[in-house]
């Protein structure tokens, strides 16, 4: 059966005209997101992860610029339409959830004023219904007496309970496309696994499409359908969880995989992908990855373009047949 595709990027390009010189944070990144599927975005600080996010969006602020490229959504190029008819995009048919709730919200305001004030602009309910159906979504999202909470201020509530209160917020309008940006960073391990749990329930009951964005792959591979790896402002690997996790096909998701902790084997420390992230003021031609990269050579390709490995299965390292090996280590 035939997937319908609800969001396609074409060779998306964000720069930021620093006085240092050009940073390309986003640099020709192509994917799509079919109707009810989880994309997850992997990689480290300084990947791209977020701006590629913020992009689909055109949340993008001086010096930053969207320099070219394509964001259909349902066909319709975002980047060709006016402020106006995004604003009816934005929260509305695409909604977003920031990295730190505590910032997110509006801390003079009540967590149901902020509710309705989404269903008021977007879906025009009367505040009588509004209220209603924020306390509907408060406890959606697993707040207790959502009746009393509605009336709280975000500095009232825990770290738990804000994230909960921006995810009713980015749900209110019933959206097709959820972009969540490192969702569960500010929390702990209990609760980023109730809030994770909560999304993928919520995503699977209005067959609603995701696209979350984290530096940690054991959390995307536990949500995500698809998972894209970014390096330095490139996608450098692409394809649907199972594959991707079990026979990585670049060594930079080996490395991010390596780097797991494993608690079926007695592991005294983590291993640990060598160097750093180049500065993005000055990159290396060709393969990014190549300085901190085991197998790298005077054999390696010069080109930096997705090729594909196997079946619905996309990789930039043309040497993945020597050294891929499947690593079924149980985060997949």
């Amino acid at each position: 059966m035939q997937k319908e595709k609800i969001l396609e990027v074409n060779n998306l390009k964000t720069y930021f005209y620093t006085r240092e010189g050009v940073v390309k944070s986003v640099n020709g990144v192509s994917f799509e997101v079919n109707k009810g599927e989880i994309l997850g975005i992997v990689g480290e600080s300084g990947a791209g992860k977020s701006v590629t996010g913020f992009s689909l969006l055109r949340l993008i602020e001086e010096p930053g610029e969207i320099v070219s490229g394509e964001v259909k959504f349902k066909g319709q190029d975002l980047l060709k339409m006016s402020e106006k008819e995004m604003n009816k995009i934005r929260g509305n048919k695409i909604s977003m959830i920031f990295q730190d709730p505590m910032t997110s919200l509006n801390p003079v305001l009540t967590v149901g004023r902020q509710i309705t004030e989404v269903l008021i602009f977007h879906q025009n309910y009367s505040r009588k219904d509004a209220r209603r159906r924020a306390v509907e979504l408060l406890e959606m999202v697993g707040i207790s007496s959502p009746e009393k909470r509605i009336d709280h201020y975000p500095s009232q509530l825990s770290g738990g309970m804000r994230q909960r209160v921006v995810i009713a917020i980015a749900l209110a309008s019933n959206p097709e496309i959820l972009i969540a940006d490192e969702p569960t960073t500010a929390l702990d391990v209990t609760i980023q696994a109730q809030i994770i749990g909560l999304m993928k329930n919520l995503i699977d009951k209005f067959n609603t499409s995701m696209i979350i964005i984290s530096h940690d792959l054991a959390l995307i591979s536990e949500i995500a359908d698809k998972i894209m790896v970014m390096y330095a402002g490139d996608i450098i690997e692409y394809g649907d969880k199972g594959k991707l996790i079990s026979e990585p096909a670049h060594p930079y998701t080996q490395g991010l995989i390596d780097s797991l902790p494993v608690l079926e084997r007695d592991q005294k420390r983590l291993n640990q992908i060598k160097g750093l992230m180049p500065s993005p003021l000055d990159l290396p031609e060709g393969c990014k990855f190549k300085p901190r990269c085991d197998y790298a050579g005077d054999d390696c390709p010069e080109g930096t373009e997705l090729f594909e490995v196997s079946k619905a299965h996309f990789a930039t390292c043309r040497k993945a047949q020597f050294f891929s090996k499947k690593l079924m280590r149980g985060v997949g």
